[in-house]
């Protein structure tokens, strides 16, 4: 799966994100691909790793940064039929921000401790 677009991460109008953007989220979700190995090095790892995380990216075994676009690398086996997702006039996606919806609550993706975040829009 890739997301495109992830510029927002670092704009202005989009600052109010701060250690929340998107970014920080799938840099979250790479540690939970790592920590799956907690068990190899036990000793080696900080104590009251979050099982919870790790479980919720089972099916994730790889996410990669390129120029603008962050894409997970999900075991085909456990998801759902892939589908076309097309921003243009067959079906225009739904900007939140203009439906007075300017946040959503996500379980933040956290080896080290279960945190959940309340990310906002930009302006």
């Amino acid at each position: 799966m890739a997301v495109e677009d992830t510029y927002t991460s670092l704009m202005k109008d989009f600052s109010s994100h701060g250690d929340n953007s998107f970014l920080e989220y799938a840099k979250g979700v790479s540690d939970c691909v790592v920590g799956r190995s907690h068990g190899l090095y036990p000793d080696r790892f900080p104590p009251g790793i979050n099982m919870d995380s790790i479980q919720q990216f089972k099916h994730v075994f790889g996410v990669n940064f390129y120029n603008g676009i962050v894409a997970f690398q999900i075991d085909p086996k456990a998801c759902d039929k892939p589908q076309i997702i097309r921003n243009q006039n067959v079906r225009k996606a739904v900007d939140f921000r203009h439906h007075g919806k300017n946040s959503a609550t996500v379980d933040w993706p956290s080896v080290k401790q279960k945190k959940t975040v309340t990310v906002e829009g930009g302006k």
